[in-house]
């Protein structure tokens, strides 16, 4: 259903997935380190992986889009979740409406 959204989106705006996604959600946010793909991000701000024997993980990425993860930095995740404390407002424009956040969340 999301990889059907996604070619909906890239259709209808004529713009990558990836393209728009960063336009009008990352650079609304001023989530600047954020993407996703892995190439549009500084993959030393993401969280490391490690098992038991304290070896660092390489990190791997499967890209499926658009049903793959955004990668964020944890400053630009908390900008995403003062938006949602918000009640939809970023900055100073609203971008979900107050009885969205409500339906969602409870």
């Amino acid at each position: 259903m999301v990889l059907v959204a996604g070619y909906i989106i890239e259709k209808v705006s004529g713009v990558p997935y990836n393209d728009y996604i960063k336009r009008k959600i990352l650079e609304l946010f001023r989530m600047n380190g954020s993407g996703i793909r892995k190439e549009d991000v500084d993959t030393t701000l993401l969280a490391k992986a490690y098992i038991y024997s304290k070896k660092f993980l390489t990190f791997k990425l499967v890209y499926t889009r658009p049903a793959a993860a955004l990668l964020s930095s944890s400053s630009d995740m908390a900008k995403f979740m003062q938006m949602l404390l918000n009640r939809g407002e970023v900055v100073t424009k609203a971008f979900l409406q107050n009885n969205s956040i409500h339906i969602v969340y409870g």
